[in-house]
């Protein structure tokens, strides 16, 4: 049984501080009351593309995440900035405000990015856990040759190798930072096909 296409993200979610969409619903349910902008994160399921009396674009735009839906409106002037992200399968993350005056809320965005967008705003680190068996002189040299492909960023790297009575944590020097990508953690994935590397907003 398949998940969600967003499962793996989650934590990295989280860090960053983003809601899930349960969460905003049920502080909509138990009438919290919500002051500014909140972000949540979903993927478009659809897209509704209208034009307003003077002829610009904007889109009413159902977001979804493994816990339910929410449908984002993105007037003219927001949809000018986010135009190329929509029209992507990525991961959008969505600021904006939220309308619940209808039986239906809605979120009213400001501001739409895709993930990589948010990750070179927000992401401190690419965590990684290590294998004792599959550290060696060979198989590291793989890894900084990664690292040196996606260089250039202000993400630091951080990897823990778990030993047979402890972890150790280690924190790679600074020319090592790289650009918090996706494809970051698909070239990882090949080197050691577990798995074990992770964006994350926070420092360790």
């Amino acid at each position: 049984m398949t998940g969600h296409p967003m499962d793996k993200h989650q934590q990295e979610l989280r860090d960053y501080g983003i809601l899930s969409i349960s969460q905003l619903r049920e502080r909509l349910e138990s009438h919290q009351d919500i002051q500014g902008s909140v972000r949540i994160a979903g993927l478009v399921s659809e897209r509704k593309l209208h034009r307003t009396r003077k002829g610009d674009r904007m889109a009413f735009i159902p977001l979804e995440d493994p816990d339910g839906h929410l449908e984002s409106v993105i007037f003219s002037d927001v949809y000018q900035t986010c135009q190329n992200f929509l029209e992507s399968e990525s991961v959008l993350i969505v600021t904006g405000t939220v309308d619940a005056e209808e039986e239906e809320p809605k979120l009213m965005a400001e501001e739409v990015m895709d993930l990589d967008s948010y990750r070179q705003r927000h992401c401190r680190e690419l965590r990684l856990s290590l294998p004792l068996s599959w550290v060696n002189d060979a198989n590291m040299e793989k890894l900084s040759k990664v690292l040196q492909t996606h260089a250039g960023g202000r993400c630091r790297v951080v990897a823990t190798i778990a030993l047979p009575t402890a972890r150790v944590t280690t924190r790679f020097g600074q020319e090592f930072s790289i650009i918090p990508e996706e494809d970051v953690l698909s070239d990882i994935g090949r080197l050691w096909p577990q798995g074990g590397a992770s964006f994350s907003g926070q420092t360790s």
